[in-house]
């Protein structure tokens, strides 16, 4: 059975990825799934901007992403994570919240996108697993750690 992708899903990439710069050691998070395929952000990408950035896929945006708690955030609600996403502009107030990014938030900048059921067959195919670790447990992680911790009890090598 293929599985179902859906927003808030949190997918690991296999070890053999690891030289890809784009998607080695990637922790995504499924933003939106449609007609047109699947939209994710890397949440375990490299930091840039001092820190204050996430660089979490190979297709740039024309907006940084705000990613942080639904009740404080009036974005588009990421599945049933608990999470939302909106823009941050190069404005004063976009730069206050990059400031003032508490420590279950994050920034992303770009994102990776799959045509419709290409994700699916990928994983199929052992590039991708799915993770069971919250997505707050792994945005409170630093950087280095999250591959780990969202691919702990991921069996890369399940039975044929």
């Amino acid at each position: 059975m293929t599985k179902a992708f859906k927003a808030g899903d949190i997918f690991v990439a296999h070890p053999g990825l690891d030289a890809d710069e784009d998607f080695g050691r990637g922790v995504f998070l499924i933003i939106k799934t449609g007609d047109a395929g699947t939209l994710a952000v890397n949440i375990a990408g490299a930091e840039i901007m001092d820190g204050k950035v996430t660089k979490s896929g190979p297709i740039d945006g024309t907006a940084l992403l705000y990613l942080r708690k639904t009740d404080e955030n009036k974005g588009l609600v990421i599945g049933d994570t608990g999470y939302s996403a909106s823009p941050i502009y190069p404005d004063a107030e976009g730069m206050a919240l990059l400031e003032d990014k508490p420590a279950d938030a994050l920034v992303l900048m770009g994102y990776a996108g799959w045509g419709k059921g290409q994700l699916a067959k990928e994983a199929k195919a052992g590039a991708w697993f799915e993770s069971t670790a919250s997505l707050e447990d792994i945005i409170r992680l630093p950087q280095a750690e999250r591959w780990d911790a969202a691919s702990k009890g991921v069996d890369f090598n399940p039975p044929p």
